[in-house]
């Protein structure tokens, strides 16, 4: 179950969002949200991966390299690459404003617990 957008201003942490397409968001039912290291929150819908920075969002879809617009995981490496997890496309890495499909994923973990992420990348 993911959260439902609303015509209502929504808060998350200290920002307040009106979740509507409108605005820009791909599509109104949010499966996961991520506020990464530089401060943009990242939003993963079934319409596509959007990002809301400097008070608009933008959208990245399958034209932007996603290998499926049904975004259901967001996850930031140590490097900064988000990692993208689809319902029905698989991983994806996302950089620098590109999509990329992952095939190989490996994950490591120090004594402390702290892990990172790393794919390799198909096309």
């Amino acid at each position: 179950m993911g959260f439902v957008a609303t015509s209502r201003p929504c808060c998350i942490t200290t920002r307040c969002l009106r979740n509507s397409t409108k605005d820009g968001l791909p599509q109104r039912d949010v499966y996961a949200i991520h506020e990464s290291s530089e401060g943009d929150l990242w939003i993963g819908t079934y319409g596509g991966l959007a990002r809301f920075s400097d008070g608009r969002f933008t959208s990245y879809t399958e034209k932007d390299g996603l290998s499926s617009d049904r975004v259901r995981a967001i996850y930031q490496d140590g490097d900064g690459t988000l990692c993208i997890g689809t319902y029905d496309g698989g991983l994806n890495r996302f950089k620098d404003g590109r999509a990329r499909a992952a095939t190989t994923i490996t994950v490591t973990t120090d004594d402390d617990g702290a892990g990172s992420l790393r794919q390799t990348e198909t096309r």
